[in-house]
């Protein structure tokens, strides 16, 4: 088991007790960790308040990952495909294929400049907690923006705030 945490890291579960994962703190930017993804292919993406450190299976080898520019601060994570990843934070949502990045804002759809939780359903929609509301993309759609107006009590969203159910 990890936990992230907002000041100490990562912390693993060792002998019935947490302690800092070492191997993995000395290689982030950051020890403000938002969210952790354990990608198909082994390696591990962290969030930090300052971007996103991929790790190697196994080794802990850094790998490089730089954002796109607006995208300032890294809040959550999920793997599209074993070739996509999707990083929200402040900014928007930057979309990353292995070569490249590319930026989604609020001119694009999404619920506010900044995005705090990110979520698949099992439809393949994509759903994204901003800080104006939530909106969802469906496969193939476009984004539909949910906020106080249609229903939401609340239009900020909380940090891994999203949860599919079956």
């Amino acid at each position: 088991w990890w936990a992230a945490t907002s000041n100490f890291g990562v912390l693993r579960r060792e002998g019935g007790r947490w302690v800092p994962h070492e191997a993995v703190n000395a290689r982030l930017g950051d020890q403000h960790v938002r969210h952790i993804v354990w990608r198909a292919s082994g390696d591990v993406w962290v969030a930090t308040a300052r971007g996103v450190t991929a790790l190697r299976d196994g080794t802990f080898e850094s790998l490089a990952i730089t954002l796109p520019a607006g995208l300032t601060a890294a809040y959550a994570l999920i793997e599209s495909s074993a070739t996509e990843m999707w990083v929200a934070g402040a900014g928007g949502i930057a979309v990353g294929d292995g070569s490249s990045w590319r930026l989604m804002t609020e001119a694009d759809g999404l619920a506010g400049a900044t995005v705090y939780s990110l979520a698949r359903a099992a439809d393949g929609a994509v759903w994204a907690g901003g800080s104006e509301g939530i909106a969802m993309l469906p496969a193939g759609g476009a984004w539909r923006r949910f906020n106080v107006s249609n229903g939401l009590l609340s239009e900020e969203t909380n940090s891994h705030g999203l949860l599919p159910l079956p």
